[in-house]
């Protein structure tokens, strides 16, 4: 729309770039679990999981002289690194629930 400002375009092509590609789900899958992210976290290495899934991982792991690594890319992290909730991500997802009535 030519009168929409264009902060107001740049937002409404960004999110619905987001929801197209919310549509491909297998993109929110924790790669712990294979299922749709819960209570999604993201490492300092950038990657994405399930805040159970993780600390699960992390404290039943080996973890070799309190080294902590991604399951995804095997970065390693020493001390235990602490996670921060991907509110992005997980708005994302529960919007994505509320639509499919989940």
């Amino acid at each position: 729309s030519a009168e929409m400002p264009i902060k107001k375009q740049k937002k409404e092509l960004s999110v619905t770039g987001l929801r197209k590609m919310a549509s491909s789900l297998d993109l929110f899958d924790c790669s712990i679990c294979l299922q749709l992210l819960d209570e999604p976290v993201t490492t300092a290495c950038g990657h994405s999981f399930c805040k159970k899934c993780i600390n699960t991982f992390w404290d039943t792991g080996r973890n070799l002289e309190g080294t902590y690594t991604c399951p995804q890319c095997r970065t390693a992290f020493s001390p235990k690194p602490a996670l921060q909730r991907n509110t992005v991500l997980a708005n994302l997802l529960e919007e994505h629930k509320k639509k499919a009535g989940v």
